[in-house]
């Protein structure tokens, strides 16, 4: 219980930062933090110039009950990697219904989102090996989203950084961003 309490204080401290920053938080539906329209058009636009094809992981699509519909082949997104070196995606579905979003620190600290068009949670995983994921606790899961949310609003804010150098494709020998990197043998 104390752990939730701090983690939603720290929630709340971040917003607070991004706000006095200069950043703008999007719109908060039910309390939680989403995109603007605004905000979400801009970044499509983004991802149809400079955002790369991925295919979802069967581990992460299935703990996130992905539809083939949903995601196959590949789905279109666009990244950015924060200042502590951790990678965020962003995809809409392939039929429309929602969204994929991901944070990558490395291949064993992956977490990634399903959310209808309104960014309601409706699924949350997180690996705890390199390619098993499990569901995440719901109120765990939301507060993930939201600190998601909130680090995309920032940069998709008119006062946030310029997205151009934000949002590059990987490098062409770099795994899938939501994939675990290939085990190397020698």
């Amino acid at each position: 219980m104390m752990h939730r309490i701090q983690g939603r204080f720290a929630l709340a401290a971040a917003a607070l930062a991004l706000a006095l920053a200069g950043g703008s938080l999007g719109v908060r539906a039910a309390g939680h933090v989403v995109l603007t329209a605004e905000q979400v058009e801009r970044l499509q636009r983004v991802i149809e110039k400079q955002g790369t094809h991925i295919q979802v992981p069967p581990p992460v699509a299935g703990a996130l009950r992905l539809e083939p519909a949903q995601i196959s082949p590949s789905v279109h997104q666009g990244t950015y990697q924060d200042e502590a070196g951790v990678k965020h995606g962003f995809a809409a579905l392939n039929d429309g219904t929602g969204y994929f979003l991901f944070r990558r620190k490395d291949r064993n600290q992956i977490t990634a989102f399903r959310t209808d068009r309104e960014f309601k949670l409706l699924g949350a995983t997180q690996n705890f090996q390199d390619t098993r994921f499990i569901a995440m606790v719901p109120a765990a899961a939301q507060d993930a989203l939201d600190a998601e949310m909130a680090g995309w609003s920032h940069v998709l804010s008119p006062r946030g950084p310029s997205m151009t150098p934000l949002l590059k494709p990987p490098a062409a020998a770099a795994p899938s961003p939501a994939a675990p990197a290939p085990a190397t043998g020698k």
